[in-house]
C-alpha cells in the first residue's frame, strides 16, 4: 500500500478544518481573492483565461502566465462547466492543495528516511518524518505564496514533487541500471512540476547541485549516472513536446506580458542576513502599500518569530557535532549554500553574475523575484538536513522544536489571516462580493454581439477594472 488509509483520514481531516478556518466569515455568494490569484470568476471569463492572446493586455502574448497557471484556469473552466458556484469551487480547489502539499511530500521523505535506515543502519521513525512534512508544507516560504496567489497548484505541485522527484534521481544516478518503471515514473513526475516553470527552473539547479556533488565524492559513479540521465532525457523529450511551443517564447524572449517585469530585484535587502531569517520576499520587511498583501510584516520581525529560524539552525548544529562526515549532509549543506548565493539576486558580492544573466540570458528572467523563488532550495535543504540529522537529537526535543517552528512560521496561514487579508488603514481583506447589479450587466455583455465590455466601478477603486466578454 502507498500509504496507510488512517494517515490519509488526518490528512483529509486536517485539511477539511483548514479549509473551514480560512472561510471563517466569508457569507454565500461572497469568494476570496488574493493579490496576485489567478482566478476565473464566471463560465466566459473562464474560457477567456484560456486563450495565449490576454484581451486584458491589449492583446499581448499571455504564454507565460498561462503556462504557470493553466491547471487552475482548467479546473474552473470544468468547474463553470457543471454550474458549480465560485465559492464550492474555490473550497474545493483550497482542500485539494493542501491534501497535496500534505500528501505528496510526505512519499518522499519517507523515501528517503528508508533509505537512511539501510544506508546508514539507523532508524528514523515515520513520526519525525511527519514532522519534517509539516515543516515543508507549513512555513514562511509557503505562507509567502499561500497569501501571495493562493499557491496556484501548479506552482504547489512543484514543490511538493521536490522530495519524492529527488528520492528518484539519487536512485537513478547511484544504480548501475535502474529499472525503466523508475525512470518513466521519474519523467512524469518532472512533466507534472515543470507546468509550475519558476519552481522548476529552481529545482533543475538544486539536482545539478547534489549530481555534481554526489560525483565529487563518489567518481566511480560518473558514467553510469550519465548514461541513466540520458536514458531520462529520452523519456521526457516526447512528454515535453507536447507543450513544446509554449517554452519558446520564454526561451527566445517574446512579447510576453512578463518578459521583463518589475526589477524587484533591486527592492531586495539585508543581504545574507534576511533569508537566514526567513525572510523570503521583500514585502516582509518593507511597509508595501496601498496594495493588499504583508500588512502584517511586522509579525516576522517579532521576538517570537526570530527564534523559529535560529531554533531550526541551533537543531541542524547540533545534530551536525556527531556526525559531520556523512556524505548526504555534504550533499544538502552545499545545495543549501548554493540557494543561499543566488536568493539574493543583485546584492553583493556576486551581482554582476546575476545582473548578467538577466540582461543576457533570457530564460533567466523566471529569477527577476530571486528572493520567492531561490527561498524553495532554501527550504528544502533544510528540512533534509533536518531529517538526516533528526537521529542524533532526542526525540522529546526535536518534537518541541519543530512543532514550535511550525507554528511560529504558519500562525498566519493557520489562522486565516495570510488568506482572508486585514482591514487597515492601508489595505482591506480579500473577501469579495458582487452586487446583484454587476451580476446582471455581466449577464447583459455575456449575452450581447460587442467585441468587448466594460465594467467601471463608482466610486473608483484601485485595481477596479473589469473586463467582460463572451470568449
Amino acid at each position: 500500500m502507498l500509504i496507510e488509509k488512517w494517515k490519509l483520514a488526518v490528512i483529509a481531516v486536517f485539511s477539511l478544518l483548514l479549509v473551514n478556518v480560512f472561510f471563517l466569515g466569508v457569507k454565500p455568494g461572497e469568494f476570496l481573492l488574493s493579490h496576485d490569484e489567478l482566478i476565473a470568476i464566471n463560465y466566459s471569463d473562464a474560457v477567456r483565461g484560456l486563450y495565449v492572446r490576454s484581451s486584458q493586455d491589449f492583446n499581448v502574448d499571455n504564454t507565460t502566465i498561462l503556462t504557470v497557471s493553466i491547471i487552475d484556469r482548467l479546473y474552473y473552466f470544468l468547474g463553470f462547466s457543471l454550474h458549480v458556484d465560485l465559492q464550492t469551487l474555490e473550497k474545493v480547489f483550497y482542500y485539494i492543495k493542501l491534501f497535496i502539499s500534505i500528501l505528496v511530500p510526505y512519499l518522499g521523505f519517507r523515501k528517503f528516511s528508508q533509505s537512511i535506515n539501510k544506508e546508514e543502519k539507523t532508524v528514523v521513525s515515520d513520526y519525525i518524518v511527519w514532522l519534517i512534512t509539516l515543516l515543508y508544507a507549513f512555513n514562511t516560504y509557503t505562507t509567502i505564496y499561500w497569501h501571495g496567489n493562493a499557491f496556484q497548484l501548479s506552482l504547489l505541485l512543484c514543490y511538493s514533487f521536490a522530495p519524492l522527484a529527488l528520492y528518484y534521481f539519487k536512485v537513478i544516478i547511484s544504480e548501475p541500471a535502474p529499472k525503466l518503471t523508475l525512470l518513466l515514473r521519474e519523467a512524469l513526475i518532472f512533466l507534472a512540476m515543470s507546468f509550475g516553470i519558476y519552481f522548476f527552473a529552481v529545482f533543475l539547479i538544486v539536482l545539478a547541485t547534489y549530481y555534481v556533488s554526489n560525483l565529487i565524492i563518489n567518481p566511480k559513479i560518473i558514467k553510469s549516472s550519465v548514461i541513466n540521465i540520458a536514458k531520462l532525457v529520452a523519456l521526457c523529450t516526447p512528454l515535453y513536446a507536447i507543450f513544446l511551443p509554449m517554452f519558446l517564447i520564454i526561451i527566445f524572449g517574446g512579447d510576453t506580458v512578463n518578459a521583463t517585469g518589475g526589477e524587484t530585484f533591486s527592492n531586495l535587502q539585508g543581504g545574507l542576513l534576511y533569508p537566514l531569517f526567513l525572510w523570503f520576499s521583500w514585502g516582509i520587511y518593507t511597509d508595501w502599500v496601498p496594495r493588499n498583501i504583508f500588512t502584517f510584516n511586522t509579525y516576522y520581525k517579532s521576538f517570537i518569530y526570530i527564534l523559529s529560524p535560529l531554533a531550526i539552525y541551533t537543531t541542524i548544529f547540533w545534530g551536525l557535532r556527531k556526525k559531520m562526515s556523512s556524505r548526504n549532509i555534504i550533499h544538502f549543506l552545499l545545495i543549501f549554500l548554493v540557494a543561499l548565493t543566488l536568493v539574493k539576486g543583485s546584492q553583493p558580492p556576486f551581482q554582476e553574475i546575476y545582473l548578467s544573466l538577466i540582461k543576457h540570458f533570457p530564460p533567466f528572467r523566471v529569477f527577476r523575484s530571486p528572493d520567492n523563488k531561490f527561498g524553495f532550495g532554501i527550504i528544502l535543504a533544510l528540512c533534509f538536513l533536518l531529517l538526516y540529522t533528526s537521529k542524533n537529537i532526542r526525540k522529546g526535543i526535536f518534537t518541541g522544536t519543530m512543532l514550535f517552528v511550525v507554528l511560529t512560521q504558519a500562525f498566519l496561514l493557520f489562522s486565516g489571516i495570510a488568506i482572508r487579508g486585514q482591514n487597515t488603514a492601508t489595505s482591506s481583506d480579500r473577501i469579495i462580493y458582487i452586487p446583484d447589479d454587476y451580476k446582471e450587466l455581466a449577464a447583459y455583455l455575456d449575452t450581447t454581439q460587442t467585441n468587448t465590455g466594460y465594467i467601471l466601478p463608482v466610486p473608483p477603486a484601485n485595481f477596479g477594472h473589469f473586463i467582460l466578454s463572451p470568449t
